[in-house]
């Protein structure tokens, strides 16, 4: 599929990974519509950023379609937000923090909510609890009051399948030893903290020779240490270091999560990978990935309400949220 990176006719043929050109296929879920993927659009949507600063994407494209899904919603009250994404604003419904919650359980679906009301009040009324069974008929009786109240705005969201250019073993893996990882990663990991907090002092220069003469411990970790472990220590410790703080693409003082992914990118480490949710009991090997550069991802196609879509002569780069 040929794709117009920059804008200025020049294509680019873009292929998903093969066996004589690694890569990952990925899937990403989101609320926008656009053609390019850019880190400084990170923190404009709804995302968290939960394991390390980067772009998020997902073995399972199941994943991708719960995020955009979730992503998506919109839900009015009397005309005024009252969920946007993975945010509720309850102070529509004037504070009520128990009507909320009932119409935020189902994600707005008013109609849902009230069954399930009175199917709990019917359950207490069988259990001889008319206490309870008050409750919920109050609880009934307000989510009946918001009939004709609540809009769905939600959109259908994009779900995007990716081409990343790493190749696995060359990402933090986050929930592995970082002694027990690629020789690539180990050795990159310790250049960042070689070139940070090393370098340029006499006395520790005279002591570490190198970035390879340091151990887990002289870099403030054990053995068993994990990615995820040693790149918050790495973030916390560069936060504290560095200064004057980098600035943000918008100005404001750069989080120390962005720095540390920032430095890892540029000695050799494009990103992490994790295990997602229905990997960590041992029952899967699917994981999640972070990418520190948008370089190293390539749209291959997008899901709208009409299905697949190629991208084809699209010029990258318009905006994400």
């Amino acid at each position: 599929k040929e794709i117009d990176q920059s804008g200025d006719g020049n294509f680019s043929i873009v292929e998903p990974p093969t066996d004589t050109k690694p890569g990952i296929i990925a899937f990403h879920g989101s609320a926008a519509d656009f053609d390019g993927f850019k880190l400084e659009k990170i923190g404009t949507g709804e995302g968290a950023q939960a394991y390390g600063y980067g772009l998020y994407f997902a073995d399972k494209e199941d994943i991708a379609k719960y995020y955009r899904d979730f992503l998506s919603k919109s839900i009015d009250v009397d005309g005024k937000p009252f969920i946007r994404g993975n945010n509720i604003f309850d102070d529509v419904l004037g504070g009520d923090q128990d009507l909320a919650d009932n119409l935020g359980a189902t994600q707005g679906d008013l109609e849902k909510a009230i069954k399930e009301a009175k199917e709990s009040r019917q359950e207490m009324l069988d259990f001889g609890n008319e206490n309870s069974a008050d409750i919920y008929a109050d609880e009934v009786y307000k989510l009946e009051q918001l009939r004709g109240r609540v809009t769905d705005n939600s959109s259908k969201g994009r779900v995007y399948k990716v081409g990343l250019t790493p190749k696995p073993e060359d990402l933090l893996d986050y929930d592995k030893a970082l002694s027990g990882q690629s020789e690539n990663v180990q050795t990159a990991f310790k250049k960042v903290f070689y070139d940070n907090f090393i370098k340029g002092d006499a006395d520790l220069e005279a002591l570490f020779a190198s970035p390879n003469a340091l151990s887990m411990q002289d870099m403030g970790l054990f053995s068993k240490s994990t990615g995820a472990q040693a790149y918050r220590e790495l973030a916390d410790r560069l936060g504290k270091t560095i200064r004057p703080v980098p600035l943000s693409a918008d100005g404001t003082m750069m989080p120390t999560e962005q720095i540390a992914s920032q430095a890892l990118f540029e000695a050799g480490i494009p990103g992490i990978k994790y295990l997602d949710n229905t990997s960590r009991d041992g029952a899967g090997t699917s994981n999640n990935y972070v990418i520190f550069d948008d370089s190293m991802i390539k749209i291959l196609e997008k899901y709208g309400i009409v299905g697949p879509v190629a991208i084809s002569a699209m010029a990258l780069g318009e905006d994400e949220s």
